[in-house]
């Protein structure tokens, strides 16, 4: 192959999202459709993707894409980019394609934007390239944390009891754009911006995940809500758990628990390890482990990777400063 031969394309509508069907498929094993991409790349209300691909004899033989996210970070709005989707064919790798097409969209967002914040969650094949190769900063190791009913019920039984009523919320529900009518408070100083946007692409409209959502009340009043998804290993992910009032976390999350074991009868239900130390001690008194082993259930680790072009974010993105669940990961 005479890499001169190879062609790089921004991809700017849904007529060229097809290419990208067998190469999802040849580099992950995942079966999507053109649809897929299309909700993914340029359905999301946060914006439009940046990204690249290169062709090779009317082939697409790599991709790499970033697709942008609405942050707060210590109370001033911000858009992040995501790295999302790398992919490179088996049979052009380690032709330098990912670093070509990571750094053609990196110049295409100072383009349009003028600077940049890029987070990403690699996996281990990737990894090594966006920290080496790209000067991306390692910014800490994130791990999940699991319980099941032998673990959650002893504790459960003994927990003094309060009344709410969890509801699963539909598309129409009223409650959702009411509740974000609220200003949701967050304790950490970074956190993903939850809208109901957001919510109807991610929840409603995703046609991969069918995630669940529900509104916990109290004296017919909203309190929290969350977001659940049943995984293809048939396990319960928490993939987002809000309360207008912190302290609700700690008078209604065993409630929440038993809820979830009642309500999908999975053996496990797991979410990310929080980076807040009250969140976490939260989980530890409710059964919740984490395996510090590198093999068996929920032992997966995944790095969690930042890169700035600008000095607006000369924040600490560490454990302690953002609130680190599941819905991050798009």
């Amino acid at each position: 192959m005479n890499i001169s031969e190879i062609n790089y394309k921004r991809i700017n509508t849904n007529n060229e999202l097809n290419r990208l069907v067998d190469l999802m498929n040849v580099c992950f094993h995942k079966q999507v459709n053109v649809k897929y991409f299309q909700w993914k790349y340029f359905n999301n209300p946060a914006g439009k993707a940046i990204a690249f691909e290169a062709i090779y004899q009317q082939k697409t033989i790599a991709f790499y894409g970033v697709i942008p996210e609405k942050y707060t970070v210590d109370g001033k709005n911000y858009r992040v980019f995501q790295s999302v989707d790398t992919m490179t064919h088996p049979d052009f790798q380690k032709k330098g394609l990912f670093v070509i097409l990571a750094q053609l969209t990196y110049a295409e967002i100072i383009k349009e934007y003028n600077s940049y914040f890029l987070i990403g969650f690699p996996g281990s094949q990737s990894y090594q390239g966006f920290i080496k190769k790209l000067s991306w900063k390692s910014t800490f190791i994130g791990s999940y944390i699991f319980t099941n009913k032998l673990f959650f019920y002893p504790i459960f039984f003994i927990k003094k009891k309060y009344s709410v009523v969890f509801k699963q919320l539909q598309k129409n529900d009223e409650t959702i754009p009411r509740y974000f009518s609220n200003t949701l408070q967050n304790e950490a100083s970074i956190f993903k911006t939850i809208s109901p946007e957001l919510l109807y692409w991610k929840v409603f409209d995703n046609p991969i995940k069918k995630y669940n959502i529900v509104g916990i009340f109290e004296n017919e009043k909203t309190i929290g809500m969350f977001i659940y998804l049943i995984d293809a290993k048939n396990t319960c992910e928490i993939t987002w758990l809000h309360f207008l009032d912190e302290q609700k976390y700690f008078k209604h999350s065993h409630t929440l628990i038993d809820y979830l074991f009642k309500t999908t009868n999975k053996k496990f239900i797991y979410t990310w390890r929080p980076q807040n130390s009250q969140r976490l001690k939260l989980l530890r008194n409710l059964g919740f482990i984490y395996n510090p082993l590198k093999k068996g259930p929920f032992s997966a680790a995944f790095p969690f990777i930042t890169k700035s072009h600008t000095t607006i974010f000369e924040v600490d993105w560490n454990q302690n400063n953002i609130d680190f669940q599941p819905i991050m990961l798009d």
